[in-house]
This record gives C-alpha cells, structure tokens and sequence, in this order.
C-alpha cells in the first residue's frame, strides 16, 4: 500500500476518534447531574466518605495524626479538553500505523479472494500492464473487471472467518495492551498501569463482546477495502457511543427514581451507618501491631446480656483480641493477617429489610469481625460466609444486598467505608462511556482492597 493511502487512513482515523471523544463527553458531562444530586444517592454517597475519614482516624487514633491521612477527593478534576484529549489522540495516532499493518498482513496471509484471476482470452484487445506495484494492484485489477478482461474471483468465507477470529483475540488483546502501556506512559502512571494491567485487559477485552465491534470487524472483512477497514470500524464506534451515551442518559435517571432502587440505597446507607458505630467502637481496642511477630492484646471480659430466647438469656463473656497469624499465602501476597475476634451483641432489627413486604427481625446477631490488613489496606477474611460475595458490591450491590444476612451485611458496610471514597471518585468519572480507565482503576481497587 502507498504512503498516501495511509497518510489520508491516518487523518481519516484521527478526527473521527476526536469526534468520538468529544461527542461522547459532551453528552454524558451533565447527563447524570440528577442522580448526583438525588437526596438518597447524595446521602449514600456522604455516609461512605464519611466511614472512610472515620476508619482512617481509627486506624492512626495512637498517633494522632490526621492531616498525614486524609481520605479528601481531588477538588479540581483533569482538563478534558486541555489534557485527556490531546493525550487521547497522541496515543490514537501513535498505535494506528500497528493497526494499519496488522489489517495489511492479515489480508495479505488470508486473502477475503484468491489471488489469480481468469482472463478473458477472447478479447483480442491486447493489454499492457507494465510493472504494477502493490498500491495500483487493486486499481488495476478494478479496471480489468470493469473492461470485463477479468473475472473476479468469488470471496474465501474460510480466510474470513480466520481473519475475523485472529483481530477480534490476538489482534485485540495485543492492541488493548499496547494502548494501556502507551497510556500509562503518557499520563506518568506507567507503574499503577504495569499493576492492574491484566485486570484491565481482561476487562477491556470482557466489554468488547458486549457492543457492536466484533459485528462490525466481520463486515468490515467482507465490504471495506483494507486500507479503509480502521476508518470503517471507528465510524461505528462512534456512532455506538453517541447511541449508548443518549439510551444511559434517558435510562439511568429513570432507574434512580424507581422504589426498589431507591429503597436499596437507603439500605446500604443504613448498614454503613450502623457498621461505622461498631467500627469505631472496636478499632480503639488495637493497641499494639509488630509485623513479621505475633502479638496479642486483650482486654478485661464484659458481660453482656443476650436477648435471642431462653436458651441464649444467659450472660455471655465479650472478648476483644488482636493477632497477627503467619498466614504463608497472605504473607506471599504481602499482607500481614490480622484478626479481631470482638463477639457483640447488634439488635437485628436495626437493620431494615431489603423486601418491603417482610418483616423485621426481633433478635441479635454476634458480628465476629475477621479482617486482612497491610498498613491502611483492610479486607475482610473470605473465609467468612458470604464474604466472597463483597467484590460483586460495586457490581450489583441490590443483588449483593438481597442474599447477605444482617451479620454479612455489616461485614460489607464496613468493607465499603474503607475503599468507598477512592472507589466513588473513580466511578464518578467513569460515567462517561467511552472512559472505561477509570472504571479499571476503581475495579482494581476494589479487588486489591
């Protein structure tokens, strides 16, 4: 192919790609201004700041220190147009010419029609070719068709569907890893990219089966010429993303207003509230952690009374303890395990249920709080029941909400008031649809916490 050909791809390429960014980020800037600023999501949202400076004032409480700790979100987001933009394009540009060469020597190695034709030898006409080289190859071969001297041959549906499959893996997931290389090369995050860059590239890869790209790669290998087949495939990303951001638009405010929706996020409030008074209580009994040792602290047994039936109305010794466990597959993930074994008494009832039509528990459950620390980073242990469902929170918290008990529940609470202030703030800005980098890094958080 001639340099020119490329060049005007390359052009091509880039100002759709900008009118994508642009068009996508105009239409979702304001789009969700009425779910930030709906009064149970806005109270959601400040309860799991709120948790998140309290857990961090518990865990420094010995030396006091607050301003060396803070859990403060950024006041002044990047520039969009002074910043993300032009060093969205620059990556753009800079990974089209793999791109480019990667569609040439697919079609070079699966030809979409085989390579000899069949001349007409009844035309006495004689025709002079001269020497041809590869970019007047399919002009040529256009005119012959069109003088009728050449019969094209039929398309190799095999070649096809081989190219199909090698772009939509090997070709994708090579491309996503470059991107997220370049990416984080030019933002000066290379080192938090090389740390989630396989949680992001399957993440990328996963989103791509879910929108219109694959359908678009098979026609555009059995329509588009090859050096216009990247032009075709970002013309219909763009046109996916203006379609995707206009339906989020119009759909999510709508869902926010729905009962159910609104009657699970005063829920989750709710658990994070009552998990933040029981956190605070319980963080102050931590008085001593030596890493690499084994430490335990206890203190004086209280006796509390259970409320749950004449079997459990006898009074019951409260212990806290604190101590590090050589825990050999934590250690090689570089966490030290600690666990709190506080048994406490927590009236059920204080928490509503999720179903409008059931009814509310009348007696106690104990909150036996297991959780895996490494500084300020704290995980709940999974060998806990239920806790293997708290990476799904984010996810469909609903879903999570419905199938945790009041105990689990408190367990995932407390676990969103940790991470819930970094997490919120990467989802905030990953509203936009075409931005899923955000999304990975709140992702990544989520599953590293």
């Amino acid at each position: 192919m001639t340099r020119s050909q490329m060049q005007s791809a390359v052009i091509q390429y880039t100002l759709i790609a900008t009118l994508n960014l642009i068009v996508s980020h105009e239409i979702g800037r304001n789009a969700y201004d009425d779910v930030w600023e709906d009064p149970v999501f806005k109270n959601l949202t400040t309860t799991i700041k709120f948790m998140a400076v309290n857990a961090t004032l518990s865990n420094n409480n010995t030396s006091a220190n607050i301003t060396g700790n803070s859990n403060s979100l950024p006041a002044d987001p990047q520039s969009f147009y002074f910043k993300i933009l032009p060093q969205s394009i620059f990556v753009c540009a800079l990974l089209f010419p793999l791109a480019y060469y990667w569609q040439i020597y697919l079609e070079r190695f699966f030809p979409a029609r085989p390579r000899g034709v069949e001349i007409n030898y009844e035309k006495k006409e004689k025709v002079e070719v001269g020497e041809v080289n590869e970019g007047q190859e399919e002009e040529v071969v256009k005119r012959w068709i069109a003088q009728g001297k050449v019969r094209r041959s039929s398309v190799s549906w095999w070649n096809t569907f081989v190219k199909w499959v090698l772009d939509i893996t090997v070709g994708n997931i090579c491309l996503t890893v470059l991107r997220l290389l370049v990416e984080g090369l030019v933002t000066g995050n290379f080192k938090d990219t090389l740390s989630y860059l396989k949680s992001a590239t399957l993440l990328s890869y996963s989103l791509s089966f879910i929108s219109i790209r694959p359908f678009a790669s098979l026609i555009g290998f059995i329509v588009v010429p090859v050096t216009k087949r990247i032009v075709f495939t970002v013309g219909i990303d763009t046109v996916e993303a203006v379609f995707v951001s206009s339906f989020l638009r119009l759909i999510v405010p709508l869902a926010l207003r729905t009962e159910f929706i609104q009657h699970a996020m005063g829920n989750v409030t709710e658990g994070i509230m009552i998990a933040n008074k029981f956190h605070v209580e319980s963080a102050g009994n931590i008085q001593s952690i030596r890493a690499g040792g084994r430490t335990s602290v206890r203190t004086q047994p209280k006796k509390v009374p259970r409320v749950t039936g004449k079997e459990h109305s006898r009074m019951t010794e409260v212990h806290d303890t604190t101590q590090i466990n050589d825990n050999s597959a934590g250690r090689a993930m570089g966490y030290n395990f600690i666990q709190i074994d506080r048994i406490i008494s927590i009236p059920d009832s204080s928490l509503r249920a999720t179903s409008s039509t059931a009814t509310q528990r009348k007696d106690t459950f104990q909150l036996p709080q297991q959780v895996v620390a490494s500084g300020e980073k704290i995980l709940y242990d999974r060998s806990e029941p239920g806790t293997t469902q708290m990476i799904g929170l984010f996810l469909d918290p609903i879903l999570v909400r419905i199938q945790l008990s009041g105990t689990e529940m408190a367990h995932t609470a407390t676990l969103l008031g940790h991470v819930g202030a970094r997490v919120q703030d990467a989802l905030e800005h990953a509203v936009e649809f075409r931005y899923v980098k955000e999304l990975v890094l709140g992702y990544r958080l989520l599953i590293s916490w």
